[in-house]
């Protein structure tokens, strides 16, 4: 029976099961007004992230400190933030779509996830080094890379009859990382 180590999300936000990371235009938080919420008064509403910082109370300027109370930008912030925060990560996130094309954002919160980064100090150039693409299993992307690189440029099958693939792949793991991907496939990544 062959297994594959497959890294589990903590955040419990990157689910083998086609949860994928959206679009950063889709994030919103609910940015409420801290003075009206200590009066017992739920003054707020929910707008684009990028737009946070520039929301004021309806009692402005006596109330001008304001808070996101909640979000749906998981996984890249975790509780309540201020909203120059969530405009900071959304601006983050539209960088790295322009930036990294080859880089998904599921790719990056996986990587992000493995490692407690922050989404505003990950080194992007290091993921997309490490990242060695989306296969079906572990076992896929090993015995790819035994033949691509192993048994590369021979004419014959002897050296294959006697290649041990699973040991090739029980030993490769040393190496390697998994996070789970969309349609049960798994993000592979190189440690580096």
């Amino acid at each position: 029976m062959i297994t594959t180590r497959v890294h589990t999300s903590k955040r419990d936000t990157l689910t083998v099961q086609d949860e994928r990371v959206r679009m950063m235009s889709d994030y919103q938080v609910w940015v409420g007004c801290l003075a009206c919420y200590n009066e017992g008064i739920l003054e707020g509403q929910w707008i684009s992230a990028e737009y946070a910082p520039d929301w004021a109370c309806k009692y402005a300027p006596a109330h001008e400190e304001t808070w996101c109370m909640d979000h749906d930008m998981s996984p890249w912030i975790e509780g309540e933030c201020s909203p120059q925060h969530a405009a900071d990560v959304t601006a983050r996130l539209q960088d790295i779509e322009s930036d990294y094309p080859s880089l998904s954002l599921d790719v990056i919160a996986a990587y992000c996830d493995n490692f407690s980064e922050d989404v505003l100090t990950v080194d992007l150039d290091l993921v997309e080094e490490a990242y060695r693409g989306e296969w079906d299993t572990w076992r896929d992307f090993a015995d790819n890379a035994a033949d691509e690189f192993v048994l590369a440029g021979r004419d014959d099958d002897i050296l294959a009859q006697y290649f041990d693939y699973e040991a090739w792949a029980r030993d490769l793991e040393y190496d390697y990382w998994t996070a789970p991907a969309s349609n049960y496939h798994v993000h592979v990544f190189r440690d580096m």
